[in-house]
């Protein structure tokens, strides 16, 4: 395969941008266009001047039957997407779907199965996951010195006219019900997830207008993320009735406090560079305050929307599936699902659910997904110890000597692998610690590239969880080192109570565990996919 043969499945705005992206990807190439019908098809293809040996359907299914198509690009409304997302799987078609994702997570789920069922790759449209700036972002707040994000405040809206709020399917409950919340919303909760590289705890959402058909024009929110007993917050606002605006503010305490300004987070305006501004704050012991200093973040050129179709060309080229684009995907539509539910009750505070497909209550099946999952997951999934002589016990010595070698070596444990046995899933055990993209996404994405999910547990405040997991699983454990006040990862298992965690294996070679009057900072354990 030399390049990967695209159908754009509808003739949106949207797909007229990412037309043109598709023809500048490296890895890409339009093959076909289908609509509801051929005319209209014809017309969108003339209108946009899409080349003519571009084939033309008039129908979806059309599309799908050709077997030269290798992937679809589908930015149908979203009511569309269950019913077209398992019908272009079940025909062999790799899926690039515009966000919002689904109307809810239990549509995603079945979307998501549809897809690793048939051995096809999925991915949302969020074109900035692509752009080098974010990398650049994600590397400067991955730097131990540089601080910690205290809050962000994020923004994505624009002023729609009557034409717009009247008739356009971001408007329509039978188009995308989710509103302002899905179409931008969506754009500020990925961020948030990108700086946090975490779950987050809970959200608060509000609607300051719902239109007659009960869609969200205008809405706020926060998202609560928690770290070491404390919360950090992510607010955002998202209107299709307010100014156009697409920006971004993250806080950094220090020393020294930081805020980084972006002014086109979603859309950068310039293709030949793209900016986040640093102002660094400096503390005078007497008056007068000293004027803060700015500097700028820069990347290289970009034109994102032909780089999203340049990653996602290069996994289809490769007959390979990277799960981290549908764990991403899940992560936020269940965030989004949270702030639905809480602009229904009046802004309350809402947990934001497990991403695993399971309750007790329903039988959605079981999908590779990171975050908390629910205790109903069968014992079999996760991890687990038959008797503790049959751990293997890596020591972090057979990693190179850098920082969090021991996250390595008691990842390694978990397997019952050594450092070398890790040659079977394609090199070197990664050093999650010093990843660009922060520790915890990069053992949710190297756990689903082996098989597994990786999930980090709820404790409290003693240090016991706070959903009960069954006996023999599994869990990594970062406290305190007790030799230095720095941080330490050992090997635990679930005791018999299901609550409490009994540590077993230190990688360090004095064995001496974690500092016993230290809080336990979080524990996580694998889960077959």
């Amino acid at each position: 395969m030399e390049k990967c043969n695209f159908g754009i499945m509808g003739c949106a705005n949207i797909a007229r941008k990412n037309s043109k992206a598709i023809m500048l990807s490296k890895n890409a190439h339009l093959y076909a266009v289908a609509s509801r019908s051929l005319e209209k098809c014809g017309k969108w293809c003339s209108d946009n001047e899409i080349p003519a040996e571009v084939k033309q359907y008039g129908s979806y299914q059309e599309l799908l039957d050709d077997p030269e198509v290798h992937a679809v690009y589908m930015p149908l409304p979203t009511k569309m997407h269950l019913e077209w997302v398992t019908k272009a799987a079940r025909a062999k078609k790799h899926v690039l779907v515009e966000k919002p994702a689904a109307t809810s997570e239990r549509e995603l789920c079945i979307m998501l199965k549809e897809c690793k069922e048939n051995g096809v790759q999925w991915m949302d449209g969020v074109m900035f996951m692509h752009h080098p700036r974010l990398q650049l972002l994600k590397a400067l707040l991955a730097e131990p010195d540089f601080g910690r994000v205290h809050h962000i405040n994020s923004s994505f809206c624009f002023s729609g006219n009557d034409q717009f709020l009247e008739s356009n399917i971001r408007c329509s409950r039978d188009g995308d019900p989710l509103g302002a919340l899905g179409d931008l919303g969506w754009y500020c909760i990925r961020l948030s997830m990108m700086v946090y590289n975490r779950s987050p705890r809970a959200v608060q959402a509000r609607c300051h207008l719902w239109n007659s058909e009960g869609i969200p024009m205008d809405c706020e929110g926060r998202i609560y993320f928690s770290d070491n007993n404390h919360d950090s917050v992510c607010y955002f606002y998202c209107s299709f009735l307010s100014p156009w605006r697409n920006a971004a503010e993250i806080s950094v305490k220090g020393p020294p406090d930081k805020v980084l300004r972006c002014n086109d987070f979603v859309l950068p305006v310039l293709v030949e560079s793209a900016v986040w501004t640093i102002e660094t704050q400096h503390k005078s012991p007497v008056p007068p305050v000293l004027p803060p200093t700015h500097t700028s973040l820069t990347s290289p050129p970009c034109r994102q929307e032909a780089d999203m179709f340049d990653t996602f060309s290069s996994l289809v080229m490769r007959n390979t599936t990277d799960l981290y684009w549908p764990q991403i995907s899940t992560d936020t539509q269940l965030i989004v699902d949270a702030c639905m539910e809480s602009m229904h009750m009046k802004g309350i505070e809402v947990p934001v659910r497990s991403s695993d497909g399971l309750n007790g209550s329903d039988n959605r099946p079981p999908i590779p997904m990171p975050g908390p999952v629910s205790d109903s997951i069968s014992e079999s999934r996760r991890l687990q110890v038959r008797s503790e002589a049959a751990i293997t016990r890596v020591l972090q010595t057979e990693f190179e000597a850098s920082r969090g070698n021991c996250l390595q070596a008691t990842v390694a444990s978990m397997f019952g692998l050594s450092r070398c046995d890790f040659e079977q899933y394609g090199g070197a055990l990664p050093k999650f610690i010093s990843s660009s993209i922060g520790y915890e996404q990069a053992l949710k994405h190297w756990g689903a590239a082996v098989g597994y999910i990786f999930t980090k547990v709820g404790l409290a405040s003693h240090g016991q969880l706070t959903t009960r997991l069954s006996e023999g699983t599994l869990c990594i454990v970062r406290g305190t080192s007790p030799r230095g006040n720095w941080g330490h990862a050992v090997l635990g298992v679930v005791s018999e109570d299901g609550l409490s965690i009994d540590l077993i294996h230190d990688p360090h070679p004095d064995g001496t565990m974690l500092d016993s009057n230290a809080p336990i900072v979080w524990a996580a354990y694998f889960s077959v996919i």
